[in-house]
């Protein structure tokens, strides 16, 4: 079974890496529902996932649905993201890259005098994507996962007070993560595959995230947020198969808390410069879906750091101004550790808004850092993310303008 290989880690025997290849790298994102999506869009992960302060007339805000009122058009957004990893153990080093889509998300912005506003979509929540291998004298073992929880959404904010937004989310969670082992005998001159594991679970529930932006001090934003989710729906399948074919199938069912989810931001703004802070907080403690043998679940903190320039607004405005650039760096103590090693991340980032048009435009972004270590037999893992997000604009109701 895939916490095998863990238990020989606990001991010092560092897991063999696979070549480079796609699939892979994200090896910690073999616990629990895998690595979570702080944030989406390159707008925001250019700023580092700092966004629960931050208001902006275009980028839909996916970290505070209160932000959704200061949305001035109706908006399309979707993307693609591509990571690169460098995994290293006592053993070696590994180059693997993965990639997947942003999803589709629609905001409307229905009456500006109001700042009401509703938003739905499809996003990812988590990403899972291993690939490593564990090698002993006389076979083989290897580990691969892939899959994740996505989330159908809608919501809506509103401002019922001058200079105070408030909104809600609430979305219906579901994926799938699937992981396998296949062992290989290889006594040097007869290598065959003898035996596969396969696990597929399915997974399901639903949450409400809720958000208070309060923007009563001149070029200040203060924002909060809270989120809560039903307990976690699992039916897993284990498959085991040999070379005769399916030797027998396991269907069974759990669940597991879902954490609450707590956090703060802060922006401020001097002209075109904005720059941000966020603080996130989720406990993990009681959570206990693949913990893997030695794995531990805690508490998950995240503080990060945002700068945005906006381009020029100005129709005379040459091209190279209009683009805005985004800057962020952060860290992120993640929910899960192994024996007694967390796992910490620590990351910067870099991105643009380059204009379409008038209302649409392109964000890129590029994000790289470093989560793990070597010590006690685990892996470090370096990371480069880049983001392309299409964001396009759209005016489908009258724009009303308090007096």
């Amino acid at each position: 079974m895939v916490w095998i290989v863990w238990c020989c880690v606990s001991v010092g025997k560092a897991p063999t890496l696979l070549a480079q290849g796609i699939g892979g790298g994200a090896n910690y994102s073999l616990l629990g529902i895998g690595d979570i999506r702080e944030s989406l869009g390159a707008t925001f992960e250019g700023m580092g996932g700092t966004a629960i302060g931050v208001t902006s007339p275009a980028a839909l805000n996916f970290s505070n649905p209160a932000a959704w009122s200061y949305l001035r058009s109706t908006r399309f957004q979707t993307g693609f993201t591509f990571r690169q990893h460098i995994v290293t153990s006592s053993n070696g080093a590994a180059r693997q890259n993965n990639g997947d889509a942003q999803g589709f998300a629609v905001g409307f912005s229905i009456d500006t005098s109001f700042g009401m506003s509703a938003s739905f979509g499809l996003i990812p929540i988590s990403h899972v994507n291993y690939a490593f291998a564990q090698q002993q004298a006389l076979y083989s073992t290897r580990y691969v996962g892939r899959g994740g929880l996505s989330q159908v959404y809608l919501g809506a904010s509103v401002q019922p007070f001058k200079n105070l937004a408030v909104g809600v989310s609430a979305g219906y969670n579901f994926g799938a993560i699937v992981s396998a082992d296949s062992i290989t005998f290889n006594d040097g001159t007869f290598i065959s595959t003898a035996n596969a594991t396969t696990i597929t679970d399915a997974l399901s529930g639903v949450s409400v995230n809720s958000g208070l932006q309060f923007t009563g001090l001149e070029n200040w934003t203060f924002g909060i947020i809270a989120g809560v989710s039903s307990p976690l729906s699992i039916r897993r399948e284990v498959a085991y198969r040999y070379i005769a074919g399916v030797d027998s199938v396991e269907i069974s069912t759990s669940s597991t808390v879902m954490p609450l989810v707590l956090g703060i931001g802060i922006s401020h703004t001097a002209g075109r410069m904005t720059l941000a802070l966020d603080a996130v907080t989720k406990d993990f403690s009681g959570f206990s879906y693949r913990a893997q043998s030695i794995g531990q679940f805690r508490r998950s903190n995240r503080v990060s750091v945002g700068v945005s320039y906006s381009g020029s607004a100005d129709y005379n405005a040459t091209f190279f101004e209009q683009i805005s650039y985004n800057f962020g760096a952060g860290y992120h103590q993640q929910y899960y550790q192994l024996g007694s090693t967390g796992i910490d991340e620590v990351y910067g980032a870099f991105g643009m808004d380059i204009p379409l048009t008038r209302r649409s435009y392109i964000g890129v972004s590029v994000t790289a850092g470093s989560r793990g270590t070597t010590d006690n037999g685990l892996v470090r893992e370096l990371f480069g993310k880049a983001s392309f997000t299409v964001n396009i604009g759209e005016i489908w109701f009258q724009p009303f303008f308090k007096e």
